[in-house]
């Protein structure tokens, strides 16, 4: 839901009286503490990823980018072998006629 438009909570006491944050419930204009959430609490993680991400990223861009670091390409195909899987490799949507299942 929508937050609330107040610049921020101020605590509703008993009969009018003013009480802090931490012992109110509700704020003076009615609203609960939750809804007097920050503008950097209210952001997404897209926000947050657009805001902090490497300069070198282009808004909107979808697809794939070609890598050509050679020390990143280096680290990249350290843990392609590092975690590949050469004996007893396969899936089962794919099947297996060794082991006899969807083959």
């Amino acid at each position: 839901g929508d937050r609330c438009s107040c610049d921020k909570f101020q605590g509703a006491g008993h009969r009018g009286e003013e009480a802090s944050a931490g012992s109110a419930q509700l704020c003076v204009c009615g609203h609960k503490i939750s809804m007097h959430r920050s503008d950097l609490a209210m952001r997404t993680m897209t926000d947050f990823l657009e805001e902090t991400g490497p300069a070198h990223w282009t808004k909107d861009m979808e697809g794939l980018v070609q890598v050509l670091d050679p020390e990143v390409l280096s680290n990249l195909q350290e843990l392609i072998d590092h975690t590949h899987k050469s004996t007893d490799n396969w899936t089962r949507d794919r099947g297996c006629t060794l082991h006899g299942v969807n083959g």
